[in-house]
């Protein structure tokens, strides 16, 4: 994507970890403001996008239940 512009990608990747909340989603109009080069995923895309997605937050809340110590 940013092949031969390191400077472009550090920058970017400054903005990147600069967000104050990591969890959060980068719309497509983010990342094009970030200088990234992105598209709109297909509909077949999209739909494997959020399978993956609720997938990861249905484990991702298993795994935090499963290792609470209750210690809040």
């Amino acid at each position: 994507m940013l092949k031969g512009e390191h400077e472009k990608a550090r920058q970017i990747a400054e903005k990147l970890v600069s967000y104050k909340q990591q969890s959060i989603a980068i719309a497509t109009k983010d990342a094009t403001d970030l200088g990234l080069r992105v598209r709109e995923a297909s509909g077949e895309e999209a739909e494997l996008f959020w399978s993956f997605h609720r997938l990861w937050v249905e484990y991702m809340i298993e795994y935090v239940s499963s290792t609470a110590t209750g210690d809040c």
